[in-house]
């Protein structure tokens, strides 16, 4: 299956844009994970600009914006 990434924020110095090949049945947090991104670096998925949760299972085509949670203080 294939979905598209747009990653925004601190993401982008991690990876660009992109259309990912995944196996069928992949969620958000798969999806995460085969970026390999820094264990600092929380990041959350709006699919089709909706938040959904890590678990939500993604379909072909879908359009995936990845957001870097930050915290301050």
């Amino acid at each position: 299956m294939r979905v598209y990434v747009q990653p925004v924020g601190l993401l982008k110095d991690h990876f660009e844009a992109a259309v990912v090949e995944l196996k069928s049945n992949s969620t958000i947090q798969d999806l995460i994970h085969a970026f390999d991104l820094p264990k600092e670096l929380k990041a959350i998925g709006l699919v089709d600009r909706k938040r959904q949760m890590e678990d939500y299972n993604l379909k072909e085509g879908d359009v995936v914006t990845l957001v870097c949670l930050t915290l301050g203080g």
